[in-house]
Protein backbone atom coordinates (compact mmCIF):
# COMPACT_ATOMS: atom_id res chain seq x y z
CA UNK A 1 0.00 0.00 0.00
CA UNK A 2 2.95 2.30 0.66
CA UNK A 3 5.35 0.93 -1.95
CA UNK A 4 5.24 4.10 -4.11
CA UNK A 5 6.08 6.26 -1.09
CA UNK A 6 8.97 3.94 -0.21
CA UNK A 7 10.25 4.03 -3.80
CA UNK A 8 10.09 7.83 -3.77
CA UNK A 9 11.92 7.90 -0.45
CA UNK A 10 14.82 5.99 -2.01
CA UNK A 11 15.04 8.82 -4.57
CA UNK A 12 15.09 11.40 -1.75
CA UNK A 13 11.45 12.41 -2.35
CA UNK A 14 9.67 12.66 0.97
CA UNK A 15 5.96 12.01 1.48
CA UNK A 16 3.54 14.91 1.51
CA UNK A 17 2.19 14.99 5.10
CA UNK A 18 -1.48 15.52 4.21
CA UNK A 19 -1.50 12.74 1.62
CA UNK A 20 0.45 10.43 3.93
CA UNK A 21 -1.97 11.09 6.78
CA UNK A 22 -4.98 10.18 4.60
CA UNK A 23 -3.28 7.03 3.33
CA UNK A 24 -2.25 6.06 6.84
CA UNK A 25 -5.80 6.41 8.16
CA UNK A 26 -7.21 4.26 5.34
CA UNK A 27 -4.49 1.66 5.94
CA UNK A 28 -4.96 1.55 9.71
CA UNK A 29 -8.72 1.06 9.30
CA UNK A 30 -8.08 -1.85 6.94
CA UNK A 31 -5.48 -3.28 9.30
CA UNK A 32 -7.75 -3.06 12.34
CA UNK A 33 -10.45 -4.89 10.40
CA UNK A 34 -8.03 -7.70 9.62
CA UNK A 35 -6.77 -7.88 13.22
CA UNK A 36 -10.33 -8.49 14.44
CA UNK A 37 -10.24 -11.80 12.60
CA UNK A 38 -8.59 -14.90 14.06
CA UNK A 39 -4.89 -14.89 13.06
CA UNK A 40 -5.35 -17.89 10.77
CA UNK A 41 -7.65 -15.73 8.60
CA UNK A 42 -5.27 -12.77 8.25
CA UNK A 43 -4.73 -12.15 4.53
CA UNK A 44 -1.30 -11.51 3.06
CA UNK A 45 -2.46 -9.12 0.32
CA UNK A 46 -1.06 -5.69 1.37
CA UNK A 47 -3.99 -3.92 -0.30
CA UNK A 48 -6.33 -5.64 2.17
CA UNK A 49 -3.90 -6.15 5.04
CA UNK A 50 -1.25 -3.37 5.00
CA UNK A 51 2.15 -4.45 6.29
CA UNK A 52 2.75 -3.58 9.93
CA UNK A 53 6.33 -2.47 9.24
CA UNK A 54 5.10 -0.05 6.58
CA UNK A 55 2.46 1.34 8.95
CA UNK A 56 5.18 1.90 11.55
CA UNK A 57 7.45 3.59 9.01
CA UNK A 58 4.71 5.91 7.79
CA UNK A 59 3.71 6.74 11.37
CA UNK A 60 7.29 7.84 12.04
CA UNK A 61 6.94 10.42 9.26
CA UNK A 62 3.62 11.72 10.57
CA UNK A 63 3.73 14.45 13.15
CA UNK A 64 1.32 12.97 15.66
CA UNK A 65 1.70 10.55 18.51
CA UNK A 66 -1.65 8.84 17.93
CA UNK A 67 -0.56 7.39 14.57
CA UNK A 68 2.65 6.09 16.07
CA UNK A 69 0.79 4.53 19.00
CA UNK A 70 -1.62 2.82 16.58
CA UNK A 71 1.24 1.48 14.49
CA UNK A 72 3.03 0.23 17.62
CA UNK A 73 -0.16 -1.53 18.73
CA UNK A 74 -0.41 -3.25 15.35
CA UNK A 75 3.24 -4.31 15.54
CA UNK A 76 2.77 -5.60 19.09
CA UNK A 77 -0.29 -7.60 18.04
CA UNK A 78 1.48 -9.15 15.07
CA UNK A 79 4.59 -9.74 17.17
CA UNK A 80 2.56 -11.59 19.80
CA UNK A 81 1.00 -13.77 17.08
CA UNK A 82 4.40 -14.43 15.44
CA UNK A 83 3.18 -12.79 12.22
CA UNK A 84 6.21 -10.51 11.81
CA UNK A 85 8.49 -11.22 8.81
CA UNK A 86 11.49 -13.35 9.77
CA UNK A 87 14.03 -10.57 9.21
CA UNK A 88 12.28 -8.47 11.91
CA UNK A 89 11.19 -11.24 14.22
CA UNK A 90 12.84 -10.85 17.58
CA UNK A 91 11.88 -11.94 21.06
CA UNK A 92 12.72 -8.39 22.15
CA UNK A 93 10.14 -5.89 20.88
CA UNK A 94 12.45 -2.89 21.39
CA UNK A 95 15.19 -4.54 19.33
CA UNK A 96 12.67 -5.17 16.56
CA UNK A 97 11.62 -1.50 16.60
CA UNK A 98 15.26 -0.42 16.40
CA UNK A 99 15.88 -2.69 13.41
CA UNK A 100 12.73 -1.41 11.68
CA UNK A 101 13.79 2.20 12.27
CA UNK A 102 17.32 1.52 11.00
CA UNK A 103 15.97 -0.15 7.87
CA UNK A 104 13.76 2.85 7.14
CA UNK A 105 16.68 5.23 7.62
CA UNK A 106 18.81 3.18 5.21
CA UNK A 107 16.22 3.91 2.50
CA UNK A 108 17.04 7.64 2.74
CA UNK A 109 20.01 8.20 0.41
CA UNK A 110 21.01 11.70 1.54
CA UNK A 111 23.20 11.42 4.66
CA UNK A 112 22.10 14.83 5.98
CA UNK A 113 18.41 13.98 5.59
CA UNK A 114 19.03 10.54 7.10
CA UNK A 115 20.66 12.10 10.17
CA UNK A 116 17.86 14.65 10.56
CA UNK A 117 15.18 11.95 10.40
CA UNK A 118 17.19 9.70 12.72
CA UNK A 119 17.11 12.43 15.36
CA UNK A 120 13.39 13.06 14.83
CA UNK A 121 12.51 9.34 14.92
CA UNK A 122 14.64 8.78 18.00
CA UNK A 123 12.98 11.70 19.78
CA UNK A 124 9.50 10.33 18.95
CA UNK A 125 10.34 6.84 20.17
CA UNK A 126 12.09 8.12 23.29
CA UNK A 127 9.07 10.28 24.11
CA UNK A 128 6.78 7.27 23.90
CA UNK A 129 8.95 4.98 25.96
CA UNK A 130 9.48 7.62 28.65
CA UNK A 131 5.73 8.05 28.97
CA UNK A 132 5.39 4.31 29.49
CA UNK A 133 3.39 4.00 26.28
CA UNK A 134 5.71 1.57 24.50
CA UNK A 135 6.56 -0.95 27.19
CA UNK A 136 5.06 -3.75 25.06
Amino acid sequence: MFSKILQDLEMNIFPEPKILEKLFHVAIIKKMGVLKLPPSFWMVDPKINPRADHLFWMALFLDNTESLELALSVLATEHSENKIPDDYNSKNFQMMLQKLTNDLLQRIPNPTSRQLFACQFNKKMTGLTHNGESSR
